[in-house]
């Protein structure tokens, strides 16, 4: 066996190994055969992982079914060892040979961060997030219990935080986003049935040929929204669309060739110019229902799915089948990722400003003994180092819970809604102000005898 070592050879025992058992276990199995692995291939990746690929030789190979199926039997005779099957351009196992990465079990949602859509973290601990502007139309895909829900909740809930409207259709009686009835943020009250979901399509395309109608009035015609709102006298907000249990919907409503599947398809092709972006997601999709918009689906995410197709349909590779862990996805944007959880209770709570408990408690802290002020020395005597104190400054400046008043010798202080946040009921109750600013003061008093570290974390 001859093996192209290109970085370091401390693998290089390891990787025989591995090579001695793929080629057993592809000789033994039925429709496979060793001799068609063409070569082997050692490298690392630029975040650190080691990789040993064996080759096929795809001009050689009579189908590909049989080494698709073996891919799992080789991972059960290599102990578990992480084995990938790619297709993209010809035929190759790959097999993890360093450590797995570190991935948390559950990630919590801290809150809304301006101008970013905050999906989660990766094998790294880094997070996962992106400008609101290069989101695009989203791809979901994941069946029951792996976090799909979860995920179209903290989209939906993010989106509401940054001033969006909101269009959410689920045919299976609204579960997914029972907690977001009523909002104001809502153009249509949530589509619960099969044809309460077909007629919200119709609205929404409605809105989009309003939105059409004035963006022809503008005399020099804008190519996005953001254009159009630069010349409006009235600004229009985005609008975040997002249909789950698409799949059985297209396939209820008449099918591929449907009125309903049509319907989307136009909006998928031509509602992103007026600031309408729709999220598709369902359990299983087929290639006569993805085909038709699957290259303009900018965002792509897959939990765990019942089969490889599946995964391959959304991603254009297999692996979401294989994903064993609530809340794991694979995405084309960004590999996989652990994605934020977010308690249903949360929704709509209290998050104008998008604060934690523990972040509503330190901005009490700031306004009753620093008057609002957000400076390193308040931080510190909340119990924090003085590096996390920097790192928090930061982060409530980019999310904007703080900013900088030139009018208060240029400090960072907190935003009036994150003071209202920190100081629930101050402006209540004027007649009993005394008594009141008393209580609130020696609430604040006991969280001070906490110690520093219960203080920090919350």
């Amino acid at each position: 066996m001859q093996i192209q070592v290109d970085w370091k050879r401390r693998y290089y025992e390891k990787a025989a190994h591995v090579s001695l058992i793929v080629q057993t276990v592809l000789a033994a199995n039925s429709g496979t055969d060793d001799q068609m692995i063409a070569r082997w291939v050692l490298t690392r990746t630029s975040r650190g992982a080691v990789w040993l690929f064996a080759v096929l030789d795809d001009r050689r190979l009579p189908k590909y079914e049989p080494y698709e199926a073996a891919a799992h039997r080789l991972s059960s005779s290599l102990r578990g060892m992480p084995v990938i099957l790619s297709n993209h351009t010809g035929l190759r196992y790959g097999i993890l040979l360093s450590e797995k990465p570190s991935w948390p079990d559950m990630v919590e949602y801290k809150g809304w961060k301006k101008g970013m859509l905050q999906l989660g973290v990766n094998g790294r601990g880094q997070a996962v997030e992106m400008p609101w502007t290069e989101m695009g139309h989203m791809l979901v895909a994941g069946i029951t219990r792996y976090g799909k829900s979860n995920f179209l909740r903290l989209i939906a809930e993010q989106a509401r935080a940054e001033g969006w409207q909101l269009a959410l259709c689920d045919p299976d009686a609204g579960r997914t986003f029972g907690k977001f009835s009523g909002d104001e943020a809502l153009v249509f009250p949530v589509a619960k049935t099969l044809d309460q979901c077909n007629q919200a399509l119709g609205q929404i395309q409605e809105l989009v040929n309003q939105r059409s109608r004035l963006f022809s009035q503008v005399s020099d015609e804008p190519d996005t929204l953001d254009e159009y709102n630069q010349q409006a006298i009235t600004p229009l907000p985005p609008i975040l669309a997002i249909l789950d249990e698409f799949n059985g919907a297209v396939m209820a409503l008449g099918g591929p060739g449907g009125s309903f599947a049509k319907a989307a398809t136009r909006l998928v092709w031509g509602a992103a110019k007026y600031g309408v972006y729709l999220t598709l997601a369902g359990q299983d999709f087929s290639k006569d229902i993805v085909g038709p918009v699957r290259e303009q689906m900018t965002t792509r995410v897959c939990f765990r799915v019942a089969n490889a197709a599946t995964s391959r349909m959304i991603l254009g590779r297999a692996g979401a089948e294989l994903l064993d862990h609530k809340g794991r996805a694979l995405t084309n944007r960004w590999g996989a990722m652990q994605v934020y959880y977010m308690d249903k209770q949360a929704i709509g709570a209290g998050n104008a400003s998008g604060m934690t408990e523990a972040e509503e408690r330190l901005a009490a802290y700031l306004r009753d003994h620093y008057d609002g002020k957000m400076t390193l020395t308040a931080l510190q005597a909340y119990g924090m180092p003085e590096r996390a104190a920097r790192r928090m400054r930061d982060d409530w400046q980019t999310r904007g819970l703080a900013q900088m008043r030139p009018d208060r010798d240029n400090a960072l202080c907190l935003v009036e809604s994150g003071l209202d946040a920190g100081s629930d009921g101050l402006d209540t109750g004027l007649d009993g102000l005394d008594g009141g600013l008393d209580a609130v003061r020696t609430g604040l008093d006991v969280q001070g005898g906490l110690d520093a570290e219960e203080r920090v974390n919350g």
